[in-house]
């Protein structure tokens, strides 16, 4: 047996009565409970060490003290001496199976090891877990590899499919670190809120033009915006980055988070989209994505409550507060602002339709970027599918009734629309001040609308003081245009001149 260095510390206090043994306990990990017994002192001053004993007034009770410091100490040297010996298990179980004639189990594979692995080593630990279901390799060296494990048994009808749910998210993870370009975050935080510390990162693949979200052996994937952009022009730096942080929602769940934080693909001051990472007791790692298109709006103030504040819109100042419920963020307050005297974007009720193809349509109000809409071609009078950039949610009461055939549109008086004569709004004047329309004429009764089968007569105009929350569709993916109840309206900035 080695030898082990006996230590403790011994304190003159003169009132005794302060000293005793605690238990501290680690709180449950994600992997399972794991309790640490610690012998602990409290002084005067709230210090510890790990093995701490007080006299007390008569010498027999300190010999006693000492008696039980010293068994403790050997007991403690001992007990580590042994777990030292056994602190690989894999190895002990392997050598166990092969002294009782029994098929050696594969290797464990640890996720916390991931970041110190270069690609070779990763490629290896991806396919370990094939090889656990006996895929047979094509690859030289893999093959080569797994025909010495003694665990490893080909076989022929393996099937990927075979793999259950926990090792196909293990793979995934494992390609996450293979593909990785960078790495945005690296840091251990207590996401569970239990006194460990979970391994956090978020890892970028230029390759693909994504990040993925990594806490312990969870993983999720996310598009960059920018860095799937086409368009080659260079946008500003802070334009293209991914931010990230571990923020702390609130302080009293004794639990961190983690936000992701970049800018939309769009040329006209982009709005911000996050991505919040948090846990729950019964769900486990939570993901809450809020975010806004609208200009330069998006961003997140942490109140240090439970409370998150995002900026919807600036025009006119749009305010959403979320509440940290069960791991996610859930809306439970908002403010609108009254609009700037000099009015803001021009848009629709909520419940006016966007053709989401010649036959079907969706409500404006729950359209989202990236969804697939109908824009007019005027050169070849057709139509063609395009992709919603950004959606704005403006607050207006300068609005007006549109009336034809069996339709109907509250919009603002600005907002032009496509006539069998060219651009038209309610106001033209503000609309080619506003919006960059070259020529837009009076819109009113007996306008010739452009619609989807056949041009339709507006049938009648009426204004409106009612306030409403409004939305528009301000960029697309191409054209400058889309058709809202039937007919062609046009984006808030024009592209081309028609």
């Amino acid at each position: 047996m080695k030898m082990c260095l006996l230590c403790f510390s011994v304190a003159i206090i003169k009132n005794p009565s302060f000293n005793y043994l605690k238990e501290i306990k680690r709180r449950n990990s994600i992997e399972g409970s794991v309790h640490l017994y610690t012998f602990q002192h409290f002084s005067r001053n709230h210090k510890h060490s790990s093995i701490e004993f007080c006299t007390f007034s008569s010498m027999k009770t300190l010999y006693y003290t000492i008696a039980f410091a010293l068994s403790l100490t050997i007991v403690a040297c001992t007990t580590s001496e042994e777990s030292s010996k056994d602190s690989d298990p894999s190895k002990k179980t392997e050598e166990t199976a092969k002294q009782l004639g029994q098929k050696v189990p594969a290797p464990v594979i640890n996720i916390g090891e991931f970041a110190k692995m270069n690609n070779a080593d990763l490629r290896l630990a991806r396919n370990t877990v094939f090889a656990k279901y006996g895929r047979i390799f094509k690859s030289k060296d893999l093959k080569e590899h797994f025909a010495k494990q003694d665990w490893y048994t080909p076989n022929p009808r393996f099937k990927e499919t075979n793999l259950s749910k926990q090792d196909k998210d293990l793979v995934r993870l494992i390609s996450s670190w293979e593909g990785k370009t960078d790495v945005l975050l690296k840091e251990q935080a207590d996401i569970t809120g239990n006194g460990s510390y979970e391994y956090c990162y978020v890892l970028y693949n230029k390759n693909k033009g994504t990040y993925t979200v990594i806490i312990n052996d969870f993983s999720q994937e996310f598009d960059h915006f920018w860095g799937q952009h086409k368009d080659d022009q260079k946008a500003p730096a802070d334009w293209t980055e991914i931010t990230t942080e571990i923020v702390d929602i609130d302080p009293e769940d004794f639990m961190q988070e983690v936000r992701i934080s970049q800018r939309y693909d769009d040329w006209e001051d982009p709005g911000t989209h996050n991505v919040i990472v948090a846990f729950d007791k019964k769900k486990g790692v939570q993901i809450t994505e809020v975010g806004s298109t609208d200009y330069d709006a998006g961003t997140l103030t942490f109140n240090q409550n439970g409370t998150v504040t995002m900026q919807q819109s600036n025009c006119p100042v749009h305010t959403k507060e979320y509440q940290l419920k069960n791991g996610t963020l859930e809306m439970v307050d908002e403010t609108i602002l009254p609009p700037p005297p000099g009015g803001c974007a021009a848009c629709f009720s909520g419940d006016s339709r966007v053709a989401t193809s010649i036959n079907e349509s969706k409500r404006i109000d729950q359209l989202q970027r990236g969804d697939r809409i109908l824009s007019f071609d005027p050169s070849s009078q057709s139509y063609f599918e395009t992709s919603v950039k950004r959606i704005l949610t403006v607050y207006h009461d300068n609005l007006i009734q549109v009336s034809f055939g069996k339709e109907r549109i509250i919009t603002t008086k600005d907002h032009p629309f496509l006539t069998t004569d060219g651009w038209a709004s309610f106001s033209p004047e503000t609309t080619m001040e506003r919006y960059g329309y070259q020529e837009v004429k009076q819109l009113k009764k007996g306008t010739m609308l452009v619609g989807t089968t056949a041009p339709i007569k507006i049938a009648g105009i009426t204004t409106t003081d009612e306030g409403m929350l409004t939305y528009t569709i301000s960029t697309l993916e191409s054209g400058n245009n889309f058709v809202i109840n039937g007919v062609v309206v046009g984006t808030e900035t024009i592209t081309q001149n028609l």
